[in-house]
């Protein structure tokens, strides 16, 4: 009888190498990975021993705050929410990389907010740590909101893993957070490439990044007609294309009934008409001289 040839080991990176990441032999532990499920002991679900073996291989403590919501599936506590703005103690690079492991498995998790990761402009987000990050979002069908808001993502760093994201018709991702971020044109491009065929997502919130959405008139009747769920879009324009963006949605204002324009500074030249396309759409000016706004709308002519 012949003897059968084992397959070739696959080489691991320890903890300490910095070839250690997410998306590495020694990181996957989803059963996709090829990695066995963890043995779960009382008290523990699937998510929250991927969590703490995480951790262990890169030696850093597991978030309490996390590991209380992971053992939580039934969100008698927490109600199915995670916010790093909530957590027990500081994240760093290595941690992150840890909770993105568990993500997948995060079952009855609907809402995760990763917000507020980074140190000074250093997000702590890697390139390879973020499209972990979307690949399990896509792949748990549970989490239908995700705040990445103040984690310093810029076009280098996020813009593919942000199309990739919203890309394709299937999906359980409804909102989107991006505040205070540095997005700019190319992941503008890319989210408004990948809205085209998006049927999911409800809530779009690119507030204060600077010009993440380039939105012209023509761009933004393409994305009207091609998209149909889109109700809420969040965004800081230059007030010229804040003045074309309700302008074209004062044609159809039942077509997006929330637009946030936040710190929007609009000129004397834009106020009467914004005012009165505001009035039309019930948009939402946020930040945005509303006590000009009222003054241009009170001067306008009135008809009998």
């Amino acid at each position: 009888m012949a003897n059968k040839t084992r397959p070739a080991a696959v080489k691991t990176s320890p903890p300490s190498s910095p070839d250690f990441k997410p998306g590495s032999p020694g990181f996957n532990l989803s059963p996709r990975g090829g990695a066995k499920s963890p043995v779960l002991e009382r008290g523990e679900t699937t998510a929250s021993a991927r969590y703490t073996r995480a951790c262990t291989k890169l030696n850093v403590e597991p978030e309490p705050r996390l590991l209380s919501t992971l053992r939580d599936p039934e969100k008698k506590k927490f109600a199915g929410i995670y916010s790093t703005a909530d957590a027990e103690q500081l994240l760093s690079t290595d941690a992150l990389s840890a909770v993105v492991t568990a993500v997948e498995s995060m079952v009855g998790l609907h809402t995760l907010r990763l917000v507020g990761l980074r140190n000074g402009n250093a997000s702590f987000f890697t390139f390879e740590g973020l499209g972990a990050l979307v690949r399990a979002v896509k792949g748990n069908a549970s989490i239908r909101s995700l705040d990445l808001s103040d984690d310093a993502l810029d076009d280098e760093l996020a813009a593919s893993h942000l199309g990739t994201l919203l890309a394709g018709e299937k999906g359980s991702l409804t909102v989107l957070t991006l505040r205070h971020n540095n997005l700019k044109e190319k992941s503008g491009k890319h989210l408004l490439d990948a809205l085209g065929s998006n049927k999911q997502l409800h809530e779009l919130d690119l507030s204060c990044n600077p010009s993440a959405v380039m939105l012209a008139v023509p761009e933004l009747d393409k994305l009207l007609k091609e998209n149909t769920t889109l109700l809420h879009l969040g965004c800081t324009l230059p007030s010229e294309r804040a003045t074309g963006l309700l302008a074209t949605l004062h044609k159809q204002p039942q077509r997006l009934p929330s637009l946030r324009l936040a710190h929007q500074q609009l000129g004397d030249k834009v106020l009467l008409p914004t005012a009165l396309a505001a009035a039309q759409l019930h948009a939402q000016l946020h930040g945005c001289c509303m006590h000009c706004i009222a003054a241009a709308a009170q001067a306008a002519p009135h008809h009998p």
